[in-house]
């Protein structure tokens, strides 16, 4: 029973796509299994957002240094038999 967090600073909008595409799965990467995409559970958001225009709407009108963290990235991962316990 292996549990994971991890936690990623992230203060570029190219990384911010990135990570978007990573975790929204618009495109595949070699680790992630395709088939599977369909059961992935967003708690915030859909598949389809723009994770981009989203940060840069939440950041409007607020003033911040130009090289603060804009998002952080949390990845929970644990066995199967422990996520089945937040599954909705």
């Amino acid at each position: 029973m292996g549990q994971v967090i991890n936690v990623k600073k992230v203060k570029n909008e190219i990384a911010i796509k990135k990570i978007g595409d990573h975790n929204l799965r618009p495109q595949i990467s070699d680790n992630v299994d395709a088939e599977k995409s369909d059961q992935n559970l967003y708690l915030i958001g859909s598949a389809d957002m723009n994770v981009v225009k989203e940060v840069q709407t939440k950041l409007e009108g607020i003033k911040y240094r130009k090289d603060a963290n804009k998002v952080i990235n949390l990845v929970f991962s644990a066995s199967h038999e422990e996520m089945a316990k937040i599954a909705p």
